[in-house]
């Protein structure tokens, strides 16, 4: 939801709304998990790329925060449960040494990392002719996966690996350079390839299993 209103200030209309409910959405998602308050940096990168001279708009976030959190501390008093707020924010970096050696070793994920970074900087180039507001939605989406790939190594342990938070942007990624290609028969199999590798890979594992 809050990605969805951030790539929707290209049009420069609700500004104000869009901002805040973008903050509202990503403080909601930290009651679930913590390290999504890290997207929050993602919501004034936006305000600075498309109206940063406007001062308001840099305070609408914080008033978004102090929204939820009156709301969210008035629940947790009526149930009793405030230490739930000091229990669950702890931003916990859970670095483990050996997790790196597997990401070194895990073809899938380097693969994953190359053709999504490749791919988004192609598309960014090819669109970048498009025009100057699509260009901006491919920079903030860029930046939202360049976020989550930290929240993933802030997160990595044997137990919790978010890598799922980069696939919206690698989605949007993929879309937008299928979208360049001319030729319809590359087109369809570059389709036919991002439906395949992905099933093929979970058979594979499974069957490895």
């Amino acid at each position: 939801m809050a990605t969805r209103k951030l790539i929707s200030l290209k049009s420069l209309k609700e500004i104000k709304y869009k901002i805040f409910d973008a903050a509202m959405w990503i403080i909601v998602a930290s009651l679930f998990y913590d390290w999504a308050m890290l997207y929050l940096v993602w919501v004034f990168i936006a305000v600075y790329i498309y109206e940063p001279k406007n001062i308001r708009n840099w305070f609408i976030p914080f008033s978004a925060f102090f929204a939820v959190g009156l709301l969210t501390v008035a629940f947790l008093s009526a149930i009793n449960k405030l230490q739930f707020i000091q229990d669950h924010y702890v931003f916990k970096i859970d670095l483990d040494p050996a997790m790196f050696s597997e990401w070194g070793k895990s073809s899938v994920l380097l693969i994953y990392l190359i053709v999504v970074i490749f791919v988004g900087v192609y598309s960014s180039v090819k669109l970048g002719k498009t025009g100057v507001g699509r260009l901006a939605s491919m920079r903030l989406v860029a930046i939202s996966f360049t976020i989550g790939i930290f929240v993933t190594l802030f997160e990595i342990s044997r137990d919790a690996f978010p890598i799922m938070v980069t696939f919206f942007p690698a989605a949007v990624f993929l879309t937008n350079y299928v979208e360049i290609i001319r030729k319809p028969r590359f087109k369809e199999f570059a389709l036919l390839v991002a439906i395949l590798v992905p099933i093929s890979v979970f058979i594979f594992k499974v069957l490895l299993k």
